[in-house]
């Protein structure tokens, strides 16, 4: 079973987003043999979920070529986000939509954001 389970979870990484010393979000990846899986959650504090998934989104394509996102079809929100980073549906069911974007997508978009002071820290080392 442990061998199984490490096999389909080879590499995850969680990152909390702070503002002002406040905990006001966290960013996810799981990356298995094949699929990079992402996800997002934030308080509602204006420019900080776009700003910080620019940044998150960013970061994810020096570790993958392609990214997955699956989205609930009542998070309007977080299809918005998804939709303005040119993350586009790839499939559906009743509840969620599967999400895709690749590296190349990205570089095509070619945003253009003020520069902000940003780290990721990774307290595991």
């Amino acid at each position: 079973f442990f061998l199984l389970l490490h096999r389909i979870l080879v590499y995850q990484k969680y990152f909390a987003v702070f503002y002002n010393g406040e905990i006001v979000g966290g960013v996810n990846f799981t990356k298995d043999k094949v699929i990079t899986n992402w996800g997002i959650f934030y308080k509602k504090i204006p420019l900080i979920p776009i700003v910080a998934t620019y940044h998150f989104i960013n970061y994810m394509f020096t570790k993958s070529d392609t990214l997955y996102s699956y989205v609930l079809k009542a998070n309007t929100q977080a299809l918005k986000i998804n939709e303005f980073f040119g993350i586009r549906i790839i499939d559906e069911n009743e509840k969620s939509y599967k999400m895709k974007l690749t590296k190349k997508e990205w570089e095509l978009k070619q945003f253009k954001m003020k520069k902000i002071d940003y780290k990721f820290f990774d307290e595991t080392k």
